[in-house]
């Protein structure tokens, strides 16, 4: 599911809360490990793309005469 899906999924849930439908437990339990999992992947290519950063620095440096 792409985070565009994910967000409006999001707002669903959202909406639903904010107008006092029913929500059941389980939905909730499920939108939130839904939730930690897309942070989790943005994370894990935050710190990819820092190490990718990294690395071409540390290539440039090495290059550098003085």
């Amino acid at each position: 599911m792409g985070y565009n899906k994910i967000g409006i999924w999001i707002k669903g849930y959202m909406d639903a809360l904010k107008n006092e439908d029913d929500v059941s437990k389980k939905q909730l339990e499920y939108l939130i490990s839904r939730i930690q999992k897309m942070i989790a992947e943005c994370e894990k290519q935050e710190k990819i793309e820092q190490e990718t950063f990294r690395n071409i620095v540390e290539d440039i440096d090495d290059e550098l005469p003085f």
